[in-house]
């Protein structure tokens, strides 16, 4: 059960250095930035699906 915590922590790390990345990139090269706005997006719902599924697998294995 553990990995689901960690995996949920990846995705948080590397949505927060794709924020990073797309504000030192914003004025040098915005198709780029706008690469890693999406990849933000998409990490960050991943997170959030790990998330719920894992509070809900932990509320029925509590049943």
């Amino acid at each position: 059960m553990k990995y689901y915590k960690v995996s949920e922590w990846i995705y948080l790390i590397i949505t927060i250095i794709s924020i990073v990345e797309t504000i030192s990139l914003w004025k040098i090269d915005r198709e780029k930035s706008y690469f890693f706005i999406v990849f933000a997006i998409l990490s960050f719902s991943m997170y959030l699906f790990r998330r719920f599924y894992r509070k809900k697998f932990n509320k029925r294995s509590e049943k």
